[in-house]
């Protein structure tokens, strides 16, 4: 192995998104935020949160990875 070899890092950055809809005004809930592809909304303070499920999910977004919109070397 050679101690002097230099080494190189490529970031592949790609673009995608998921889409929500729902049939309230999401800025008069309490608090809201995404994880793994699920929006949380609590709707009043001291309620649990609903899940609500993306219409359009970034998972599922395979042709996103086709190509990558930045490289990036270090």
């Amino acid at each position: 192995m050679n101690t002097n070899a230099k080494t190189t890092t490529i970031t592949a950055v790609y673009k995608t998104a998921s889409i929500f809809n729902v049939d309230f005004d999401l800025k008069s809930a309490h608090k809201y935020w995404v994880k793994w592809d699920t929006l949380f909304v609590v709707h009043n303070d001291g309620e649990d949160a609903v899940e609500y499920s993306a219409v359009s999910s970034a998972e599922d977004d395979h042709e996103c990875y086709k190509a990558p919109v930045e490289v990036l070397i270090e």
